[in-house]
């Protein structure tokens, strides 16, 4: 059976490993704009007028490729169950340091597990694809479904099957759905990070053993 003090310890250890992870994974490129709380997700109306009629358009903002691949490369092992900066491994060992926390602190440690619980099903939108015979008619891939599958099968790793759904999904699609996905985990892993400041301050972590200050 595992000491008190041995468990303290290893929990630490994650929260070290995460604050060091998180270091890198906010010094992106994408983590750095002013627009990180709406990018990909916000867009512009254009109104034009040729021959005197007007015509409307829609524009999006959307970050180089590269930045999108750089992000992607620094938050993937918070989603590798046997990554140590796995966030299951990361939200318990804040709930496991912060027992003795207030109730406050308590509800946000759980309102964080529960976000990055359900990162993969919080999706914005979809789109119909039914291409044969790989997919039926009617069948819908949502955005998380779509960064994934171009995320971490076609630009940041290989995977065949990954691509065979991306084949009816535009470019512009894929890039959307990817800005979205690297931004929705840079802004968790930042109210993750803050979380533990706030926690540390407050004094309501489980002192480090050894520690006797």
């Amino acid at each position: 059976m595992t000491s008190p003090a041995i468990q303290i310890g290893r929990w630490w250890y994650t929260l070290d490993e995460f604050l060091d992870r998180a270091e890198r994974v906010l010094s992106s490129e994408i983590a750095r704009r002013e627009d990180l709380a709406t990018v990909g997700t916000t867009m512009k109306l254009i109104a034009s007028v040729l021959d005197g009629a007007v015509r409307w358009s829609i524009q999006r903002q959307v970050p180089r490729e590269a930045d999108i691949e750089s992000a992607a490369t620094r938050v993937r092992p918070l989603f590798l169950q046997d990554d140590p900066v796995f966030y299951g491994k990361v939200t318990n060992a804040i709930g496991g340091l912060a027992r003795s926390a207030g109730n406050e602190h308590k509800a946000t440690i759980k309102a964080l597990k529960e976000a990055w619980r359900t990162f993969d099903k919080s999706y914005r939108w979809a789109v119909a694809v039914s291409k044969e015979p790989n997919f039926t008619a009617g069948q819908f891939r949502n955005d998380r479904q779509i960064a994934r599958d171009f995320l971490y099968g076609d630009l940041v790793h290989a995977d065949a099957d990954a691509r065979q759904r991306l084949a009816n999904i535009s470019p512009e699609e894929r890039l959307l759905a990817a800005v979205v996905w690297v931004a929705d985990a840079t802004r968790l892993t930042l109210a993750t990070k803050q979380l533990i400041v706030d926690l540390t301050d407050a004094g309501a972590l489980a002192a480090r053993p050894g520690d006797t200050t």
